[in-house]
């Protein structure tokens, strides 16, 4: 049960501080589901840790397109979807790790797409590159992520 609602504005989107029994937690407002909040889990989310933390600098705004490298993707990605809003969008790499998360996710949140294979994006296309990953195969990404970025 929801006590009470608080709004914290970052830039131009809005993440909510719900007051549980249990305490306050941080959330975002659900895209996929109307009027449903999604809390988000700081230990198994180094950005919801990062904002709970007091993170000063925060690139994610609604409309932004997002390239988006995380080897397990199923906590921190659904509310970067809920941030960027429906005119957003986030382009995630498929691998082993997230083929289950992928099922449940593409009947869900229709701003993400997942992609087979980095080349197939369209050079300047994403605003952001959001990387948390172990997998050295994805080094090169990174370090070419200009690539895909938009200018500035």
């Amino acid at each position: 049960m929801i006590y009470l609602r608080s709004e914290m504005s970052i830039n131009d989107h809005t993440v909510f501080w719900i007051i549980k029994k249990n305490g306050r937690k941080l959330a975002t407002l659900n895209n996929s589901k109307e009027n449903e909040y999604r809390i988000w889990k700081p230990y198994r989310s180094k950005l919801g840790a990062a904002i709970i933390n007091g993170l000063e600098i925060f690139p994610i705004l609604k409309k932004s397109k997002i390239l988006y490298l995380d080897t397990f993707m199923e906590n921190t990605i659904n509310h970067i979807s809920d941030i960027v809003g429906t005119t957003g969008k986030i382009f995630a790499i498929k691998n082993n790790e997230n083929s289950n998360f992928l099922e449940k996710t593409q009947s869900d949140d229709k701003n993400i797409s997942f992609i087979d294979d980095i080349k197939k994006l369209k050079v300047n296309d994403a605003d952001l590159l959001y990387v948390d990953i172990l997998d050295q195969n994805y080094l090169d990404i990174v370090i070419n992520s200009k690539t895909y970025l938009k200018n500035n």
